[in-house]
């Protein structure tokens, strides 16, 4: 499973005030949750998948989790600007 969907699942799951009271009642629980998961988790998840399997691939089956942090992308980001505004400062100074 995803893990945006499985992280979906797990707060509506823990969300709930009520003590399971046996495994019949989980699964009622787990049930009623995953009914609540919106689709719009689920398509996302699904567009995820082609570019964490090509991910997996290009790592030798190794972690990716990483590659979709939010400050990991940042970092990248800013480490790409940092490269073209020297390389154009090196063309301008060619230039001159």
């Amino acid at each position: 499973m995803n893990y945006s969907v499985w992280g979906a699942f797990q707060q509506l799951v823990y969300r709930r005030r009520r003590r399971i009271r046996d495994v019949e009642h989980l699964k009622e629980v787990l049930q009623t949750c995953w009914e609540q998961i919106g689709q719009d988790v689920i398509d996302r998840a699904i567009g995820q998948f082609r570019k964490r399997l090509s991910l997996v691939v290009a790592t030798n089956g190794g972690h990716i989790e990483h590659r979709f942090d939010l400050r990991f992308w940042c970092y990248t980001y800013i480490i790409m600007l940092t490269c073209f505004v020297v390389e154009i400062q090196n063309l301008d100074d060619k230039s001159k």
